[in-house]
């Protein structure tokens, strides 16, 4: 898994990389416990025209973020409990 190696590297590209790439980075940077905001202004300071929780895609007052949340806390604790101390 991605996370587990410091020195790992993806490429995550659509045509226009403002919506869909940034939506998807943002989302498994929040599934392993970066702050939501955190992550838009990581993402949006690399690539300015980036759109992270772009409304269209993670629509307010949807639920998407606190199942992201709880589904990479739990995958963590399954995965890798063993090497982590996460409660």
């Amino acid at each position: 898994m991605l996370h587990s190696d410091t020195d790992s590297k993806v490429y995550v590209h659509c045509s226009a990389g403002q919506n869909r790439f940034p939506n998807i980075v943002w989302l498994y940077l929040t599934s392993v416990g970066l702050p939501p905001e955190y992550g838009i202004k990581l993402i949006s300071s690399a690539r300015l025209d980036a759109v992270p929780g772009h409304e269209a895609m993670v629509p307010k007052g949807s639920s998407l973020i606190e199942e992201i949340q709880r589904f990479g806390k739990e995958t963590l604790q399954t995965v890798y409990s063993h090497v982590l101390s996460i409660k």
